[in-house]
């Protein structure tokens, strides 16, 4: 894989077995080590050192490692290589308006960009936030429930 221009210029040969899009200046790619991320000149610049690597979102990028008992294991890189969430989550999703959905467990909640709790996790789903609210689902009762949270956790609304 490599890169074009919007006027379809070839910019970076193909030398990649794999690659993402850019975002900010940056884009996730594949090499024979693993998944890093590359300038628009084609240099990588954060070493391929995942098992995945997706294009930043929100300012973090989220990668994947997979840890000695073959799990795989998401957190987050700044776009200067350095770790800002460890690669310690079972689940994450990008960010979106400063979450980011998490697993623990059998239950999803979200992260803010320092990897702190900012949504317990008590859902049986979560989604992405979009425009401050996020659709989410729980088992009360029996009953399979969904509703809209705000980025604090807060329902704006739920079903009855």
């Amino acid at each position: 894989w490599g890169f074009i221009d919007r006027a379809g210029q070839m910019v970076v040969p193909p030398k990649y077995q794999r690659a993402g899009r850019f975002s900010g200046g940056l884009a996730p790619v594949m090499t024979e080590e693993g998944w890093g991320y590359a300038d628009r000149s084609g240099a990588v610049v954060i070493a391929p050192v995942y098992r995945g690597a997706e294009p930043f979102s929100e300012g973090p990028g989220r990668v994947a490692i997979f840890d000695a008992d073959g799990v795989r294991r998401h957190g987050f890189v700044d776009r200067t290589g350095q770790v800002v969430i460890p690669t310690t989550l079972t689940y994450a999703s990008d960010f979106h308006d400063g979450r980011a959905v998490t697993r623990v467990g059998d239950r999803f909640g979200y992260l803010d960009a320092n990897g702190r709790v900012a949504i317990a996790p008590r859902f049986d789903w979560a989604g992405d936030f979009s425009n401050g609210l996020a659709l989410v689902k729980w088992t009360e009762g029996g009953t399979v429930r969904q509703g809209y949270i705000d980025v604090d956790g807060a329902f704006s609304w739920k079903t009855p």
